[in-house]
């Protein structure tokens, strides 16, 4: 996968649905996903999500860099992270029930 050796992983669900993940060989990141396909010009396309430039969040590994490609289109999508907050303190009123 992209110069590197990878697991590829069929998943099921209970419901029978299945799906795809590689597993990089070396860091066990799942660096691409098998995405659920959405009509597109009439037909169902399979969609990917490549995650790139894992980066350690307070001991978590997290992709700051994913990206979608959809069989049949040379563009792809790309979404870029800035800043990654693992369990950050948040004030109550935040959750609290809006004034009337």
């Amino acid at each position: 996968m992209e110069g590197h050796d990878a697991y590829k992983l069929k998943l099921t669900t209970k419901h029978g649905d299945v799906q795809h993940v590689w597993i990089d060989k070396e860091s066990f990141l799942d660096v691409k996903v098998e995405g659920v396909p959405r009509k597109m010009d009439g037909r169902m396309p399979s969609v990917w999500i490549y995650q790139r430039d894992f980066r350690s969040v307070q001991g978590l590994m997290i992709p700051f860099v994913l990206e979608t490609a959809v069989d049949g289109y040379r563009e792809t999508h790309k979404m870029v992270i800035e800043k990654v907050s693992v369990n950050p303190k948040l004030d109550d009123v935040l959750f609290a029930k809006p004034m009337a």
